[in-house]
């Protein structure tokens, strides 16, 4: 018999896709920035948040991981 997704690993589930999806923003906006060269962006407050933000994501999985290197494997 197959388990059914209810209640709370249901919303857990759409939760953790979400977070993906906002990790692979996050890393794609920060690999543009890279590719560009965009030195005022890979300097700035929006980018170190951009990283604190996977660095975060990072930690509940292996947990050792910078926010500079988690976000690799999101792109």
């Amino acid at each position: 018999m197959k388990k059914q997704n209810t209640g709370m690993s249901m919303q857990e589930n759409t939760l953790g896709k979400a977070a993906e999806g906002y990790k692979k923003l996050a890393a794609a906006i920060i690999r543009s920035g890279e590719r560009e060269n965009d030195q005022a962006f890979l300097k700035s407050d929006w980018c170190d948040t951009l990283r604190y933000f996977l660095a975060l994501g990072s930690q509940q999985g292996s947990g050792d991981l910078s926010g500079v290197q988690s976000y690799t494997n999101y792109i």
